[in-house]
């Protein structure tokens, strides 16, 4: 078990997951789920994909906030940055939703967490 699978367990984090199919996502077959994360009388739903070398294994809370914890501070970049970081180009469309979709989901995302966004983002996993 991973630190940040302890720190979510410990928190008392959860999640519920529905399967949405075998997808083609960015040029790879991913699982598509959907997802809702529970916390403190909070919640969050969003879609969520995984590589089908996961045989369609159920993702973890883990699994997602490690994931949507990335996707908050890419969207607290400049578009530069993020293009920077991700070899992508500043002028194109695609590179510029997917930086708009992380600006997007990272107040949901430290709505969600609060006062242990840090905390859970330091964990291992």
């Amino acid at each position: 078990m991973t630190n940040l699978e302890k720190l979510c367990s410990t928190l008392g984090i959860t999640i519920k997951a529905g399967s949405m199919g075998r997808v083609d996502w960015e040029g790879i077959t991913a699982d598509k789920w959907r997802v809702t994360l529970r916390f403190e009388g909070r919640s969050l739903t969003t879609t969520f994909h995984v590589g089908i070398g996961q045989n369609g294994a159920e993702p973890s809370a883990a699994d997602v906030i490690y994931s949507l914890i990335a996707d908050a501070r890419c969207g607290e970049y400049t578009i530069e940055t993020y293009c920077s970081e991700f070899e992508e180009n500043p002028d194109s469309r695609k590179a510029h939703a997917k930086w708009q979709a992380c600006k997007r989901i990272a107040p949901r995302v430290r709505a969600l967490l609060g006062e242990h966004f840090e905390a859970l983002e330091q964990a291992e996993h």
